[in-house]
């Protein structure tokens, strides 16, 4: 239902892309270039959105470039402001001969305990839209190609219709990771530098039996399941600076094989294991509320924390 893309928009033409670098769509746009009708100045505009299948609409997260200046090194708050300003006098809302699908801006709200109960439930998604969790964005962030810790997102059963997490045979206590097998035969997470999880040659292996006779190799991207996602040593699954991360009850159960003109899988990164472990254990979205509530000073005067909220 969703697919996270690239647009940009350049001579007068309008490219979506998919973020392994595949042509999803070709269309005309009210961005600037992105069609006959605002072909100007030999200039592009580079956006990063999610196309929703059902509503036919490029949903916008952020905007990198814009009638060729680049916004890659601004910080998330002065993309948004000026998303919001650059959108508003185009016309890209609206379905027409020039404009072939809508561009919606999606809500952005500063990260407040009095914010987050209502953008939880979806209060604020906007119409037609399916809600399938909160981005968290620090506000001093500039845009990172890649994984960043100042870019966070929040799922749980209530505000995305995709949870709970994928289980092995609808069993919920074995959730499912995939991991890459290293040189070593260590089995590693996408993180960089990778996170040693576990080993071949000591993880118990449930492999199919077409699998059986053509072990992992190194490169291969395996699926396994865990009970469990943690920090050792640390309490309460805290992270301290003599905790490492560890899985429990890991096997190792095929490797993960692709079709044709498919792109390859990847590894998970260490975050989202650990964030869907937590998950699975019920960790409540009113934790997280409890938190921002200790962090807010509780003056008249109260600055909001440094992230803004993306539905």
């Amino acid at each position: 239902c969703f697919l996270r893309v690239v647009v940009i928009s350049a001579r007068g033409r309008t490219v979506s892309r998919t973020l392994r670098g595949s042509l999803h769509k070709a269309f005309r746009s009210a961005l600037p270039n992105g069609g006959p009708s605002s072909c100007g100045q030999d200039t592009y505009s580079i956006v990063d959105c999610i196309f929703q299948n059902s509503t036919q609409t490029f949903y916008v997260l952020d905007v990198m470039c814009w009638k060729g200046y680049s916004l890659y090194d601004c910080d998330a708050e002065f993309r948004f402001f000026w998303a919001q300003s650059k959108f508003g006098e185009t016309r890209c809302e609206e379905l027409g001969r020039h404009n072939e699908f809508r561009f919606v801006l999606l809500p952005r709200v500063p990260c407040l305990p009095t914010t987050l109960p209502s953008l939880h439930t979806g209060a604020c998604s906007p119409a037609g839209m399916l809600m399938d969790g909160l981005l968290f964005y620090h506000k001093a962030a500039h845009y990172h190609l890649g994984p960043t810790p100042l870019v966070l997102l929040w799922k749980d059963a209530q505000c995305s219709p995709y949870f709970p997490p994928q289980h092995h045979d609808g069993d919920p206590q074995h959730q499912v990771v995939l991991l890459q097998v290293a040189a070593t035969a260590a089995l590693c997470t996408a993180d960089d530098p990778p996170l040693v999880l576990a080993s071949l040659h000591t993880a118990s292996s449930d492999m199919p039996p077409q699998h059986a006779h053509s072990p992992p190799r190194p490169g291969d991207v395996v699926r396994c399941t865990i009970s469990q996602a943690l920090y050792d040593d640390a309490p309460q699954h805290a992270m301290t600076d003599s905790a490492s991360p560890a899985v429990r009850v890991l096997q190792v159960r095929g490797l993960v094989t692709r079709s044709r003109n498919q792109p390859a899988a990847q590894a998970d990164l260490w975050s989202k294991i650990l964030f869907l472990s937590n998950a699975r254990l019920r960790l409540p979205c009113s934790d997280f509320s409890a938190v921002l509530a200790s962090a807010v000073p509780r003056t008249p005067s109260t600055v909001p924390l440094d992230a803004d909220v993306e539905m």
